[in-house]
């Protein structure tokens, strides 16, 4: 998971506190409604924080959350006028509108469940450390930069990077990100050449994954 930065600020009071504090006794559960592929984990939607967080206006607080070019601001506000603020950066997961769109929807889930206390994800400190673990495998190839280009590449094939991920894993024990160049640029050849002995191969395996009877 990218590292994400809130600050914080505002005119907040001992009414605004009084009221959070009561609304936190009530032990707000947001739903855990959706799983991580990555890591196979779950986490709340920004709909079951937002969702979990009506509650809140039972005790006179209100949230806004509001879209800036690179980060939300998200307003926790009270009825007395005491409010606090945070500000979170937006991390696109793609240099596009939609990527935007769910930097947005990251951002607002974590800064909303933050402001108020409310468990949006499941303990992360494994995830943390089986993304550590599998970035101390990349080959030194793949970290200069010098593998990256098969990303675009499978995509022009119209192969799935996670498949090809699997075939991978399946024959070689490792997988892409683990590959030096000339490992790299054998199998992408191979793809490239559907009478290749690689691309053969891996249509055999795909099929057989697909319909394990067919083998």
């Amino acid at each position: 998971m990218s590292e994400q930065t809130t600050t914080i600020n505002g005119r907040g009071g001992p009414e605004l506190f009084k009221a959070l504090a009561a609304f936190q006794k009530t032990k707000p559960v947001a739903k855990m409604d959706a799983v991580n592929p990555h890591f196979k984990s779950k986490y709340a939607t920004l709909a079951s924080v937002t969702d979990a967080a009506q509650g809140a206006a039972e005790h006179g607080l209100s949230i806004v959350q509001l879209v800036g070019v690179d980060t939300i601001t998200t307003m926790l506000c009270h009825v007395s006028g005491q409010y606090v603020s945070t500000e979170t950066p937006i991390l696109a997961t793609k240099d596009n509108a939609h990527g935007f769109g769910a930097g947005c929807t990251y951002s607002r889930r974590f800064s909303l469940s933050a402001i108020l206390g409310i468990a949006a994800d499941e303990d992360d400190d494994g995830n943390a450390a089986v993304e550590a673990q599998r970035k101390s495998k990349h080959s030194k190839d793949f970290k200069e930069n010098k593998t990256k280009f098969m990303w675009p590449r499978l995509k022009e094939l119209g192969l799935e990077q996670n498949e090809v991920n699997d075939y991978v894993v399946t024959f070689k024990k490792k997988r892409l990100s683990a590959l030096s160049k000339d490992e790299v640029d054998r199998l992408i050849t191979g793809l490239s050449d559907g009478s290749s002995v690689v691309s053969q191969h891996f249509k055999e395996w795909k099929l057989n994954r697909e319909n394990p009877s067919h083998g």
